[in-house]
Parts: structure tokens; C-alpha cells; sequence
């Protein structure tokens, strides 16, 4: 066992003596996976009968009785849509029961509250986003004796700073490279096997645990049939487990989409997946699918190796917009929006939050959260930098999402957008101070002053993570000016 493995199993065992639940975080290709089977294996040492849970809603109703037979009993989940599914179920095992659930740095900074509210508390948290020296040195050890040693092996290590970092630059290496490629040939030149391998690895790109109906549709053929033509590497890069395909490394399913499929292979599945989601959006999972394939930052991610990216992405949004389930989407407006801007078309970004909205009223129910938040930044961004009219054209509509985004601040499931949505108001301030009437000076000094009592209400720890006291001290130079001028009038 590595050196990092061995002391971070050590602090967890410690933690769960006095915490019933521990979330293992880390960034994707960390070795979140990887460490929870390592825990799995010390605890059965002390006496825990260990599991590892899955997506199955008939787990909790099926098995309950069988784990409250056993003396201790520790559960694993290495999806963290698994956890909060199942735990609603899982809530009458005894105290002794114990929660362990990896899960994204990311996802954790969002979700931590949706955690605190389902898993028994105390709350404990191990981080894997670290490598010190004598990490390296382990990793480096075990590279050599497994004849892993490439010429710039020893640099690409000391300059790492985690281990996914090492990971990556290996795969990247010449007679690496060149070794995968062989080995993916065969997959790759086979129709129905490329899109299964593609669609499986997009699956645990995003985070998701692959859907066997959703593979059969989205591919056109029975996946498990399909990889079993080829045993050898279908297996080595693939779990084939009771007829269900899962990637086995959320790093290695970045590297073969990113480095090894081409562009128009990837949006055709991301493209299918999408269509195949939005048609059965009312149930989470399929929910979850969508959010992450129609988001710029994830879809932009997938291409991270393309330069012509944004093109790519342009046509995959004019293709799934004529789709008339998906056209009826306010977020896919919203994303479409995001690329738009992204692309330096402002105009066209701002028609299309303007369908979002149309869209959204069309849905009973829907939050126009997202689109508040991004509405203003755009709105903010478009005054700054197109208008040079006299006149703020946009003002009434920037006064309104500031008092939709200031509500956000307090409630910790929207703070983190909310905060960042008005992160740009001092800059849009001292652009466009001298077209502003006095009354729409006050107006604004007046709206800015409410922001700023919301962002003093935060929690010290939302505070920190959304750096609120840089952005209040923005905010406040923006009502210096404001009032400055005021004053002059």
C-alpha cells in the first residue's frame, strides 16, 4: 500500500471511531475509488462486515434486515447520487452503522449541506488532493519495479503536485501513448464497440454510474455482447460485472475521451445521451445526465484537447436545438447562452437567456435561480463593454436581478453563484457611472446597500469559500462612487 493510502486509512479509521459518516473527497483522478477499497480492507480487519453500495433502489427494502444482524457493519458508496438516493432507507440500522461516501472537491463544496441533512451526524471529511515527498518516492519505487520508467519520469514527479498530475503526463508519454493505442485498436475500429466504449466513459467522465437501458438505446446494441467479442481489453479497462459495463478509472475515462476518439464521435454520443435524457427527465439520474452533458463547462471540458473546441460545440447546440424536448429547456438556453458568451457573441447570449426566460415561464414551477445569476453577470458585461450610449438601457433589468440574486446569498444552496454574479459590479459601475441619471444612482447605491447587508450575514466558512468580504469591499467602492456623484448633484 502506497505511503498516502496507509496514514490517510489510518486518520479515517480514526474518525470513524467517533463519526458515523466520512466523506472521502478529492478532484476526479485522485484515487477516491482506489482508497475506499483500501479502507474497505482494514476495517474488515477490524471486525466490519463491509459493502459497497449501488445504485439500486431495492437495495434498502431487500437487505435491511441482514445488516442489522450483523455487529458492525460499514457502507460504502463511490457515488455520491448513490448515497443520498439510498440513504432515506438506510436511516434504521443501528448507531453503530457506519457511512463512508467518496465524492468530488467540487460536488462537496455545493452539496455539503444536502450531506449534513441526510447522513447521521457528526460529519467527518478526509482530503486526497495532496502528495508530499514521500509519496513521490513510494510512487516512484513502484514505476520502477513495474518497468514504468520513462526518461523524464523523475522530473514529471518532482513537479507534481498530485497524483492524477503524474497519472496524466504518464499516459501522455511516447511508448505509453503509442502502447494504449495499439491495445484500443480493435475497439476503436469496430462501430458498435466505439460507441459503447465512448458512451461508458462519458458516463464516468461525469460522474455518473452508466444506465443499461440508456446504453442500449444510446448504442444500438446490447453493450455487454458487444465487449465480450473482446475479452482482453474490454476487460482491463471496463468492470463486466452481472451483464453491467462500468469504467474502471474516472481518469482514464478523461484520457481515452480527450486524447484517443475523435471530436464528432464524442458529440454524437453526447448528443444521443442528451436526447435520451431529457425524455425521461423526471427521474433524477436522468436529471443528473442532463445537467452535466448540457453544460458548457463540462462539455468544454470533454474537448479539453480540441482547439477548435468551441466550434464543435456550437454545432452540437444547433443540432440538440432541434429537438423539440430539448428545445422546450430553459437551462439548455441557458448553456447555449454561456457558450455564446464564451464565443464573444453578446448579443446572441443575450437573446438567448431571453428564450431561457420564455422557456422557464413555460415550465410551472421552474427556478429561474441559474438564469438570475448568469442574467446579471451578462447584463453587467454587456453595458461594460458594447454600450456607449448615454443612457443605461439595461438598468431596470439590472436592478431586478440584482434583488433576485440578493436573496440567493442567504441560502446556502445558491450562495456560491449568487455571490459570484456580483463580482462585477464595481467594474460596470465605473463604466457607466456618467450615463446614469441621479435617480438611477440612488436606486442602484440603494440595491448595492441591500447586497451588502445579505453578504454580512454569512457564516464565517461561507464567507471563506466565496471570498464574500472581497467582494463586499468591491461592492462598497462601487457606492463610493455612486454616492460621490450623487453628491454632486
Amino acid at each position: 500500500m502506497l505511503h498516502f493510502a496507509k496514514e490517510d486509512v489510518d486518520d479515517s479509521i480514526r474518525q470513524l471511531e467517533t463519526t458515523p459518516s466520512l466523506l472521502i473527497h478529492s478532484h476526479l483522478g485522485n484515487g477516491k475509488s482506489i482508497f475506499i477499497y483500501s479502507l474497505a480492507y482494514r476495517l474488515s480487519q477490524n471486525g466490519y462486515s463491509c459493502f459497497i453500495c449501488r445504485p439500486n433502489p431495492m437495495f434498502a427494502s431487500r437487505d435491511l434486515d441482514t445488516l442489522r444482524s450483523l455487529p458492525k457493519v460499514a457502507l460504502f458508496f463511490d457515488s455520491h447520487h448513490s448515497a443520498i438516493d439510498l440513504m432515506d432507507g438506510l436511516r434504521d440500522l443501528p448507531p453503530e452503522t457506519r457511512f463512508i461516501v467518496a465524492v468530488r472537491s467540487s460536488i462537496l463544496d455545493l452539496r455539503r449541506h444536502v450531506f449534513e441533512s441526510k447522513f447521521p451526524l457528526p460529519l467527518g471529511s478526509l482530503g486526497l488532493d495532496r502528495i508530499d515527498t514521500e509519496d513521490k518516492r513510494a510512487l516512484r519505487n513502484i514505476l520502477d519495479q513495474s518497468g514504468v520508467r520513462v526518461a523524464d519520469l523523475d522530473h514529471v514527479i518532482n513537479k507534481s503536485t498530485s497524483f492524477r498530475d503524474i497519472v496524466a503526463t504518464l499516459y501522455d508519454n511516447t511508448q505509453i501513448r503509442a502502447k494504449i493505442t495499439a491495445e484500443l485498436e480493435p475497439l476503436l475500429s469496430d462501430p458498435h464497440a466505439k460507441s459503447v466504449l465512448v458512451v461508458t466513459h462519458l458516463f464516468r467522465f461525469i460522474g455518473e454510474e452508466p444506465i443499461s437501458s440508456v446504453l442500449r438505446q444510446v448504442t444500438g446494441s446490447d453493450p455487454y455482447s458487444t465487449m465480450i467479442k473482446f475479452p482482453e481489453i474490454a476487460r482491463d479497462i471496463l468492470g463486466m460485472d452481472d451483464d453491467d459495463l462500468e469504467s474502471k478509472s474516472a481518469l482514464f475515462s478523461e484520457y481515452i475521451i480527450q486524447s484517443h476518439v475523435g471530436t464528432q464521435s464524442v458529440m454524437d454520443c453526447v448528443f444521443l445521451l442528451v436526447v435520451a435524457a431529457v425524455r425521461r427527465k423526471a427521474e433524477p439520474r436522468y436529471q443528473a445526465i442532463l445537467g452535466k452533458l448540457m453544460r458548457y463547462s463540462e462539455l468544454s471540458r470533454v474537448l479539453n484537447n480540441d482547439p477548435k473546441r468551441s466550434d464543435a460545440l456550437k454545432a452540437l447546440f444547433e443540432r440538440l436545438a432541434l429537438d423539440r424536448r430539448v428545445n422546450l429547456e430553459p437551462l439548455f438556453w441557458l448553456q447555449y447562452a454561456i457558450l455564446m458568451r464564451n464565443r464573444e457573441e453578446l448579443t446572441v447570449a443575450e437573446k438567448f437567456i431571453v428564450t431561457a426566460y420564455a422557456r422557464a415561464r413555460e415550465n410551472p414551477g421552474f427556478r429561474t435561480y441559474q438564469l438570475d445569476t448568469y442574467a446579471l453577470k451578462l447584463l453587467m458585461l454587456m453595458e461594460r463593454e458594447l454600450e456607449t450610449s448615454g443612457h443605461v438601457t439595461r438598468l431596470a433589468q439590472i436592478l431586478d436581478k440584482f434583488e433576485r440574486v440578493r436573496h440567493m446569498i442567504g441560502d446556502e444552496n445558491h450562495v456560491l453563484h449568487a455571490v459570484s454574479a456580483v463580482r462585477g459590479t464595481e467594474s460596470f459601475v465605473a463604466r457607466r457611472l456618467g450615463a446614469m441619471a441621479t435617480a438611477e444612482k440612488r436606486a442602484l447605491g440603494d440595491c448595492l446597500g441591500a447586497v451588502c447587508e445579505e453578504l454580512d450575514g454569512l457564516s464565517g466558512y461561507d464567507r471563506d469559500r466565496t471570498e464574500a468580504d472581497e467582494v463586499r469591499a468591491s461592492i462598497e467602492r462601487a457606492m463610493g462612487l455612486l454616492g460621490a456623484e450623487v453628491a454632486k448633484s
